[in-house]
This record gives structure tokens, C-alpha cells and sequence, in this order.
């Protein structure tokens, strides 16, 4: 008898403690998802967050406005998840349009944008999204550099493409999805 009362008690414990640590880890990963996801909404410019974790990564796409400015929207997403994930691997990746016309002219400029990254001379990749921004009629074509991304928005009509791109070897804990 005191051989089934010692399993009973033991098996019961087992389920508590199993019990007790999942329901906190739950508790703290639903309490991290909604404050970042919170924290990032706030950002002016960015409509839309979805999260998702597989893999042992955070896997955010951020949706923005029409009036959103990448840069900065990009810079403060990345700050924020930083913060909160303290060292976690995270992706970003911005929704575009599915427009086949967008994904011509950045396959276009693909060759110059990485030569751009190896050379340095983004002048010329700011005169080739200029070309191709008038042969294909888009309303928007810019691009901004800094130390470490190379940002990159093109529009027509309502339709977008967003690419942030590392220019260096500076990625920590995190990335971005060009």
C-alpha cells in the first residue's frame, strides 16, 4: 500500500510542477507577444503587425501606411523588438504587393544594388531606380542609405515593394528578409 501511495504522490507532483511551469511559460510568452506587438503598432506609419515563432525565431511582418517612411519605421521595429526579445532571433519582413510589375523592375536593379554594397558608389544605384522609374511609369522610387541597411521603396498606383537590405556584417540577434 505504501508502494502505490508513494507513485500516486510522485505522479502527482510530476503533473503539478509540468503543469505549473507550462502555464508560466505560457503566461509569459502571451504577456511578451501582446506588449511587443502593442509597442510596435504605436509606431507611426506601420498598420499591421503579425508575429509568429517557429524554429526558435520570431518572424514579424510589418505592414505600412501609404504615409509610412521606411527608414524610420524600420529602425524603431527593430529597437523595440531588441528590447523585448533581449537577444532572441527574430526576422523582419515588410508585406509588399504582389505585383509582378514591382518584382520586374527590382529584379532590374538587383545587380546594381548589390554592386552598390560591395563598391560603395550608391549614386549609381540612385540613377538606375531613376531609370527605371521612368521606364515602367512608378510613382515612387526611392532610396536611402545609412552604416548598415540600404532602404529601398517602390510604388505604383497602390502597389508597393519594400526592401530593407544589410550592407554589412552588423546582424546580432536579428535579420530582415530583403
Amino acid at each position: 500500500m505504501k508502494g502505490i501511495k508513494i507513485k500516486g504522490v510522485l505522479i502527482i507532483l510530476v503533473l503539478t510542477l509540468a503543469i505549473l511551469f507550462g502555464g508560466n511559460r505560457l503566461i509569459d510568452r502571451y504577456k511578451v507577444n501582446n506588449s511587443l506587438q502593442n509597442n510596435l503598432i504605436a509606431i507611426e506609419g506601420l498598420e499591421d503587425v503579425n508575429m509568429d515563432k517557429s524554429n526558435g525565431r520570431y518572424d514579424f511582418e510589418l505592414s505600412l501606411g501609404s504615409k509610412g517612411d521606411l527608414e524610420v519605421i524600420f529602425l524603431e521595429s527593430k529597437e523595440k523588438i531588441e528590447e523585448t526579445l533581449k537577444g532572441e532571433s527574430y526576422r523582419i519582413k515588410f508585406k509588399d504587393s504582389e505585383s509582378d510589375t514591382l518584382k520586374e523592375v527590382y529584379s532590374g536593379i538587383n545587380l546594381a544594388l548589390y554592386e552598390a554594397i560591395e563598391t560603395g558608389e550608391f549614386v549609381k544605384l540612385g540613377d538606375r531606380i531613376e531609370e527605371n522609374k521612368a521606364i515602367y511609369n512608378l510613382d515612387r522610387g526611392e532610396v536611402r542609405v545609412d552604416k548598415d541597411y540600404i532602404y529601398l521603396v517602390l510604388g505604383y498606383e497602390e502597389e508597393n515593394l519594400y526592401r530593407v537590405i544589410e550592407r554589412g556584417s552588423n546582424r546580432r540577434g536579428g535579420g530582415i528578409d530583403g
